[in-house]
């Protein structure tokens, strides 16, 4: 598999205001292969750390101000001339603040300088509450805590989920996660993704869109599907190569 070399400085920094204070990070770049950038924010105080989240059981106790450092790096990078994208697609709480951030930009510097967002819930039950005493940020409150999770529901542009039952569920008290009054309100942007596929449209034996067909019994159309998927994609592979690729279909 094609490794990601060392990234390299990029030579832009930035200063970003967290809660009462301004957080400095460095943006690191990294070319995958010729047509694939990675970007990175570096600050070895947030990120440099054995675990993503906490160690065993307790989270660590400034995830709240990492995961709002890195929101904001987020929109802030889209700022930064070259990087323009027809969409930003946000995962649970960890990136709820990026929707409200890319709305306040909207507001403030008008429609050209904002992206829609998608904001994706796995589990309702994953808010990550935090103490509310030094991010005072409107639409966030949560019981007198912060809850990034609502912020990326509230503001998102349109808001997804892992199946049409379980966006119908994450809207009614049952579930206990305290935001169903919310989602209910934002229902008209709620939408369910059908998790796995129709294995009658998508039998790869009768499927009109391959480059060639195949079956289990007769594998030799693989090949000629995977150097079309690698033509279109323009990927720099050798035929040894792994490639893996999923497509998802909104309900």
């Amino acid at each position: 598999m094609t490794r990601c070399p060392e990234p390299n400085p990029w030579g832009v920094s930035l200063r970003l205001p967290i809660g009462h204070k301004v957080v400095t990070g460095d943006m690191l770049e990294a070319r995958v292969q010729h047509n694939i950038r990675l970007m990175l924010i570096r600050r070895d105080e947030f990120f440099d750390r054995s675990n993503l989240y906490g160690v065993g059981q307790r989270d660590y106790e400034d995830n709240a101000e990492r995961f709002l450092f890195f929101s904001k790096a987020i929109v802030e990078l889209l700022g930064q001339g070259e990087f323009r994208s027809d969409v930003m697609h946000c995962h649970d709480w960890q990136t709820g603040f990026i929707p409200v951030a890319m709305t306040a930009r909207r507001i403030q510097l008008g429609p050209e300088f904002g992206v829609p967002t998608i904001f994706t819930i796995h589990n309702m039950a994953y808010q990550e509450l935090f103490g509310g005493e030094d991010f005072a940020l409107d639409g966030l409150e949560f019981h007198g805590r912060l809850n990034l999770l609502k912020g990326g529901i509230a503001f998102a542009d349109a808001v997804t989920t892992v199946s049409r039952k379980y966006a119908e569920e994450i809207q009614t008290p049952a579930q206990e996660c305290g935001l169903d009054s919310l989602l209910q309100s934002q229902k008209q942007k709620l939408r369910g993704i059908l998790n796995g596929a129709d294995y009658h449209a998508w039998d790869p034996s009768r499927d009109a869109l391959l480059a060639q067909r195949f079956s289990a019994s007769n594998l030799s159309g693989k090949k000629a599907c995977r150097a079309e998927l690698v033509r279109l994609l323009d990927l720099a592979v050798t035929e040894t190569t792994p490639i893996a690729a999923f497509i998802s279909r909104l309900s």
